[in-house]
């Protein structure tokens, strides 16, 4: 099957293009800048500049059966967030999620499926409660949250044409990018320590079963809507951090830090990644599907 890939070039997207290769599909990869268009992946690209952008129809095949994976998003983890880092946030996830939704409701070949991410994020502060696919959230006024909200109302205007999924993405875990990588680094040197009543609870999958996990989901017909893809198990901050101790093998200066002053420092950041979120895949293992990675420790062993 034809593949249409958004976001390929990023964290997840990279190592998904090799196990979609490895399962015979061709990939059509849609890039943002011209320097991407070289043969780094085994694919073909398509230059997309931005969510504004009309869309090269050829990157559709007129004529055989295709899917589209949509991962397209500027990166939350860099600081500072800025208004126009914001913006940037906002327009790769929602109006570029629009003009992709757009552009295929006029094809005359409509894809078999259109898989979106989206985030966690969209559920807000909700401390220990189990969260599952049917909560019922509330706007806390987040700019993650709306960012979330508005992006899954515009992949959802794709049901009329196919089978939609919406990934609800916890934090990605691999030491090759994203949050891990991130920490790793730091705390070659410290570890904070948050003082906080509550334990803060984030919500993460593995990057290896996040790919498993779409893998599966193209080839069980049956799966359509929104799932949590994320572990039964979310990490205590603390706990995530001491067990980053463990994994350097060496005991790191350990500093008493209260989360406030995590998320004043961290600035709006912080207060949208740092809230407690206890999401739960109850949708997708009800459907079948078996993590590899299903707590911390395993998944740092990987790593």
């Amino acid at each position: 099957m034809i593949i249409v890939l958004t976001g390929g070039t990023g964290f997840i997207g990279q190592s998904l293009i090799k196990k979609l290769v490895e399962q015979n599909h061709t990939v059509h990869l849609l890039v943002r800048s011209s320097s991407m268009k070289k043969n780094l992946y085994p694919c073909k690209t398509f230059l997309w500049p931005d969510s504004h952008s009309p869309i090269p129809p050829e990157v559709f095949p007129s004529d055989s059966t295709f899917g589209v994976i949509h991962l397209a998003g500027e990166s939350i983890f860099q600081w500072p967030w800025t208004p126009r880092k914001k913006k940037k946030i906002y327009n790769s996830r929602v109006i570029g999620t629009r003009t992709l939704v757009e552009t295929i409701s006029h094809l005359k070949n409509t894809p078999e499926f259109f898989f979106c991410a989206s985030a966690v994020g969209i559920y807000g502060k909700q401390d220990s409660q189990n969260i599952t696919e049917d909560f019922h959230f509330k706007n806390q006024g987040l700019f993650l949250q709306k960012v979330c909200e508005n992006w899954e109302k515009e992949a959802l205007k794709m049901e009329t044409k196919c089978r939609v999924v919406i990934f609800r993405l916890g934090i990605v875990l691999s030491s090759q990018g994203g949050f891990l990588k991130k920490q790793l680094k730091w705390s070659k040197w410290f570890i904070p320590f948050m003082l906080y009543k509550n334990k803060l609870w984030l919500s993460w999958i593995h990057r290896e079963d996040l790919n498993r996990l779409i893998l599966w989901a193209i080839h069980k017909k049956e799966t359509k809507g929104i799932y949590n893809a994320t572990t039964f198990e979310p990490f205590d901050m603390n706990f995530f951090l001491n067990k980053l101790s463990v994994h350097f093998k060496k005991k790191r200066l350990r500093i008493p830090t209260p989360l406030f002053l995590v998320k004043s420092l961290a600035g709006e950041i912080g207060k949208n990644i740092l809230i407690s979120c206890h999401a739960i895949p109850k949708k997708i293992t009800e459907e079948g599907f078996q993590f590899k990675y299903k707590t911390l420790v395993e998944a740092l062993k990987k790593d």
